[in-house]
């Protein structure tokens, strides 16, 4: 198991949902009331954990 694993929280897992419910990062950070590089920063946070 990759040890950044242990950084993966629920948020990533709702961030990831509402990016793909709303279909861009644009709209789901207008949704969630924070930026939109602060969405794909966090985002690409996740891929990193999961190793893509």
């Amino acid at each position: 198991m990759r040890e950044s694993y242990g950084k993966f929280n629920y948020h990533h897992l709702q961030y990831f949902h509402t990016i793909a419910t709303f279909g861009s990062t644009a709209q789901a950070s207008k949704f969630m009331h924070i930026t939109p590089q602060t969405l794909s920063a966090q985002l690409n946070l996740l891929k990193v954990q999961l190793g893509y």
